[in-house]
């Protein structure tokens, strides 16, 4: 660490950061180190981690989560070792950083494009053979440059490849675009350039429109996933193990419901989710979809009755910088530092001198945000320059993207550790 990483004392080298660090035994909410700050509780995240994991046992679920979320290597590491399948990424460049983590089994859940793109995984596949890689392919294009590119690099192994149903985003749109696309991947796979492993699809990107809807829409692209992997078999044969593979996170009964019908009567496939999000929960996005979850019956198990909803494990802290006016408060923290696109941070307590105030915090809302400025209406409550404030935040793939450094909270709320990000 140094003084350019966030949130690291002023002036401070790394010796003298984790003797300060040792010696006071920080928390975010006294200000002995400087804010913003995003903090993680780690206990929050493993009871998440141990949750997600009873659920895919009782469910027969393989779980690869997708570290995009918050790119952080170890914790990745920390999920495999404790039963993941492997892991999810999103690219070729992630799926660097995660080999070099160690991780052995790794999912691209996306197309990597054309030749060059093709080429670029290729060449990662080849310096590492003992890595297990899998990508998505939606198109004659992608199949046909994966092929070429294996057919110049040569890799140990062949390129796994799950066939991508889809709305909304990437994907096959129906069985006739689907059915090409088999042609071509069986090609290539007769000549030993690709494996077709199965099918994949991103069921949230389906979810539009109010939640009857969503769930509606989500149902159908799992459905027509079902129907695709029952034409890929006719195509394979019986023998081949194959890959079903979505998303799982705030649709995640569903999921487990629909697609694990269509495995139980594959019968020599795998389901495999891809959840992230979900892992961190929030104060927002997924606070909302989680609770759509349960009022679904969603969590409900007959061999599991303690999962309950998810928490949020993610803070970000900030002080209050100005009181310019009556019913406005302006804190040290932005568009920078907190995301924005599923909805604003929420005040979830303040602090004055490292004590909690106890304060109503329903009645201090976040309005806007700047680059480096929150805006809260806070009329008729006793907020002061120089309190801090805590807040929960909505989205947490949009936000940890903006840290490179994330705090570590114990189980008593100290500063225990910090983990860096690897998204540059």
């Amino acid at each position: 660490m140094d003084t350019t990483m966030q949130a690291a004392p002023s002036g401070a080298r790394l010796k003298d950061v984790y003797d300060f660090e040792a010696d006071l035994k920080p928390r975010p909410e006294n200000g002995a180190l400087p804010l913003p700050m995003l903090t993680l509780d780690l206990e929050v995240y493993r009871s998440n981690r141990d949750a997600l994991l009873r659920y895919g046992a009782g469910h027969h679920l393989l779980i690869a989560p997708h570290v995009k979320t918050a790119m952080l290597p170890n914790l990745a590491v920390d999920f495999v070792e404790a039963g993941g399948w492997g892991i999810t990424v999103a690219d070729v460049r992630q799926a660097t950083v995660m080999v070099d983590a160690g991780i052995k089994r790794v999912l691209i859940a996306n197309e990597v494009g054309g030749i060059h793109g093709a080429r670029h995984f290729a060449l990662l596949a080849a310096a590492h053979p003992d890595v297990e890689f899998f990508v998505f392919a939606d198109s004659v294009d992608t199949v046909e440059a994966l092929a070429v590119a294996w057919q110049e690099v040569r890799p140990a192994r062949c390129a796994a490849v799950l066939l991508e149903l889809g709305a909304g985003r990437a994907g096959a749109r129906n069985l006739d675009a689907f059915a090409r696309v088999v042609d071509a991947a069986i090609r290539a796979d007769k000549n030993g350039d690709i494996l077709l492993a199965g099918v994949a699809a991103y069921e949230g990107a389906a979810a539009t429109g109010d939640m009857n809807d969503a769930v509606h829409r989500v149902d159908t692209l799992l459905s027509l996933q079902g129907r695709a992997l029952e034409y890929l078999r006719q195509s394979v044969g019986p023998n081949r193990r194959l890959i079903v593979t979505a998303g799982g996170s705030m649709y995640l009964d569903r999921v487990a419901a629909l697609l694990g019908r269509t495995v139980e009567l594959d019968e020599n496939a795998d389901l495999i989710i891809r959840p992230g999000a979900i892992l961190f929960s929030d104060h927002g996005l997924y606070e909302r979809a989680l609770t759509a979850m349960g009022a679904r019956h969603g969590f409900a198990q007959a061999d599991v009755s303690d999962i309950g909803p998810f928490r949020p494990a993610l803070r970000v802290w900030a002080e209050v910088l100005s009181r310019p006016e009556s019913g406005l408060a302006i804190c040290g923290m932005g568009m920078r530092h907190a995301s924005y696109d599923a909805g604003l941070p929420r005040a979830l307590r303040v602090f004055r001198d490292g004590v909690d105030q106890q304060l109503d915090t329903t009645d201090i809302i976040v309005t806007r945000l700047n680059d480096q400025h929150a805006f809260l209406s806070a009329h008729d409550v006793d907020l002061k320059v120089g309190d801090i404030v805590e807040f929960g935040i909505s989205h947490p793939c949009t936000c940890m993207h903006l840290w490179r450094t994330v705090r570590v909270l114990d189980a008593e709320g100290n500063i225990s550790g910090q983990m860096s990000t690897n998204f540059d």
